[in-house]
């Protein structure tokens, strides 16, 4: 017994320096695993929840995708960023057999000059391969679009589904992706600028709209995200630089020697060389100077403001994040 004390001493002795040594690698070895990566951008666009569509557009330019009505009928629609609810036109409706609910009614503010419209119930709506059960859609008037494009489309994709996604369009591969929120975060390409976004300033009216400060020789004004028009419309309480009032003035002269009645809404384009935002500059941008009536119900028909439509966006990279408020722009991509 004496001889084998010693031993066991020592064999609890070296069981006790074991132990040290693993409770010392396991805890060295869990303060050392890596945090989650942070994936790029390229990473997760081949992740096969992402909704994925080559980049069609209209004639003038604004994007547009093919859904699934109910797993039979397709439908072409526009992806409008200034539109708070999906619609289709009457026309459609009555083609796709839809069952118009008049006396359910929802406003949609965007390319149907924010009115109150009638809705439809659509069984299935399949986006890419994702899939909304139960989905209500605005039907909207088809003579309502209040921009310059005949469109030949069958209605608009808005903001009750595309908040559920952030945007990305890869110009050069002509691409257009839809990158689910709840999938994780990416690194973005440097060649990518920020610009931030916000909530409608002057209301609590359509949360679901963003807007952000643009200049117009050094005058600031608030800006709406409109990528369902194909027009950018400045108003005239903005407008205030010299050549835009000369221009007025001379409507009003004309109207007035035509004899005109009835309230004076002049209308007229101009070449805008300076329009930017914090760190963001576009060159020579076509606008539609006119009275904005039709957004008086977000608030905003007297005041400085512009509609910043889909020629903004086009031939360049982007990438859109609703959830966060953040617009990253790439410079433009000469065709």
């Amino acid at each position: 017994m004496q001889l084998i004390f010693p031993y066991l001493t020592k064999m609890q002795q070296a069981l006790r320096v074991i132990s040290f040594v693993l409770l010392a690698f396991i805890a060295s070895g869990c303060s050392t695993v890596p945090e989650p990566k942070t994936p790029l951008l390229s990473e997760i666009l081949s992740d096969a929840r992402v909704v994925k569509y080559p980049l069609r557009k209209t004639e003038a330019g604004r994007w547009l995708v093919e859904i699934q009505i109910n797993d039979i009928q397709t439908a072409d629609m526009v992806i409008d960023t200034g539109a708070t609810f999906s619609a289709v036109f009457d026309d459609v409706a009555r083609r796709f057999s839809f069952e118009v609910d008049a006396d359910k009614t929802i406003r949609v503010h965007g390319i149907s000059d924010n009115e109150v419209t009638p809705t439809a119930r659509v069984d299935q709506l399949g986006f890419g391969q994702d899939l909304y059960f139960g989905k209500t859609v605005a039907i909207i008037d088809r003579q309502k679009d209040s921009t310059s494009e005949d469109l030949k489309v069958d209605g608009v994709l808005g903001m009750d589904i595309l908040s559920n996604y952030r945007v990305h369009i890869n110009a050069a591969e002509e691409m257009l992706y839809f990158i689910q929120n709840r999938l994780p975060d990416v690194i973005l390409p440097d060649n990518l600028i920020a610009i931030e976004l916000y909530k409608n300033p002057f209301s609590d009216v359509a949360p679901s709209l963003h807007f952000f400060t643009a200049y117009v020789k050094n005058r600031t004004i608030t800006a709406l995200l409109d990528s369902g028009t194909d027009v950018h419309i400045i108003n005239w309480h903005a407008a205030k630089f010299a050549e835009a009032q000369t221009i007025r003035s001379v409507l009003r002269h004309n109207w007035r020697v035509a004899g005109a009645v009835g309230e004076f809404k002049p209308k007229a384009r101009a070449n805008i060389k300076q329009f930017e935002t914090d760190n963001y500059q576009w060159e020579d941008v076509q606008m539609i100077i006119k009275d904005t009536d039709n957004l008086k119900i977000i608030a905003v028909d007297d005041k400085p403001f512009i509609v910043a439509g889909a020629g903004l966006l086009n031939e360049r990279d982007i990438y859109l994040d609703f959830e966060n408020n953040k617009l990253w722009l790439g410079q433009e991509i000469d065709e």
